[in-house]
């Protein structure tokens, strides 16, 4: 008896075998051709401490990062927070020498696969730790452009808190700021500096920045002013006389105030004669100068006043 082949069956298999061929096309695009896309990379991330005892430091960590060997595709690699690796301090912890595991969280660990972090522990050391306040001194470097000082120096704020172990702050009284330059400066100077605790490492200040102020100004010079007269006390009646009568002065100023000497004046020498009877007195003369500018010398420093009807 010949037995034929149904239409049905030959249908059946080939619906199965199309099935099967979608399947295996699926498969690759879902799981292998993502797979395939992905991209091993080994990335170096810093390692963060957290959990540390109150009134404790970390002074010896063995490792500040780690190597992440990972396997993601391109957009999960470029994410700016991928990775951060932490070494948590559980409140038990209070070892002051120990080594501790380093823990990787990631908001896409779900689209990353760890192949390894290298060193996968670190060691660290603790110290008890100490605060006060200290001055803050700013450290200012170089000298201004010939012709020009350094007038005055502010910082602010003048003080800070600073944590340290407990050794090291003890004979601690200031802090210096790192440097501010005022080579060849014609004008002052503003900015903002961190203060210098590199002997004192580890250490934690507060604030940890300060602004600096650094005021430049010309330098003054001496020079004889044209010889000024002596003149009596504002409304002076009587007949008064002053030997000699009219005063030298040698004056400390900038090149500016001089100049403006020059233009509008402003020098005074007064001898007050209001309480001085009739007669010959021997007196000191008043010298008034104007602002920027101060008295080097007055020649003579006496005067012989001569007071009549």
């Amino acid at each position: 008896m010949t037995h034929e082949k149904l239409p049905g069956k030959k249908i059946s298999i080939r619906i199965a075998a199309a099935a099967f061929a979608l399947l295996a096309v699926l498969f690759f695009f879902s799981i292998i051709l993502p797979e395939l896309r992905r991209e091993e990379r080994t990335l170096v991330v810093p390692i963060h401490i957290t959990g540390v005892p109150e009134n404790h430091l970390v002074t010896y960590q063995s490792q500040s990062k780690a190597e992440v060997r990972i396997k993601a595709n391109s957009e999960t690699l470029s994410h700016p927070d991928l990775l951060r690796l932490q070494v948590t301090m559980a409140p038990g912890e209070l070892e002051k020498e120990g080594v501790y595991p380093i823990e990787m969280l990631s908001q896409h660990a779900d689209k990353i696969t760890i192949k390894q972090i290298t060193p996968s522990e670190i060691h660290l050391r603790l110290t008890r730790t100490a605060s006060r306040i200290v001055e803050v001194t700013p450290r200012i470097t170089g000298s201004p452009a010939p012709g020009f000082r350094v007038a005055k120096v502010e910082i602010l704020p003048a003080t800070a808190r600073i944590t340290a172990p407990m050794k090291a702050i003890h004979a601690l009284s200031n802090i210096s700021t790192t440097a501010v330059s005022v080579e060849g400066a014609t004008a002052s100077i503003e900015t903002t500096v961190a203060p210098q605790t590199s002997e004192i490492q580890p250490a934690i200040l507060s604030p940890a920045l300060f602004k600096v102020r650094v005021t430049i100004e010309a330098k003054p010079v001496v020079a004889n002013l044209p010889a000024i007269s002596i003149t009596p006390s504002p409304g002076e009646t009587r007949s008064v006389t002053f030997t000699p009568p009219k005063v030298h002065l040698q004056v400390s100023a900038t090149a500016s105030v001089f100049e403006h000497l020059k233009t509008h004046g402003g020098v005074t020498a007064t001898i007050d004669t209001r309480e001085l009877p009739l007669g010959i007195h021997v007196r000191r003369a008043a010298i008034t100068l104007p602002e920027g500018a101060s008295l080097a010398s007055a020649t003579p420093e006496l005067f012989t006043v001569t007071i009549a009807q």
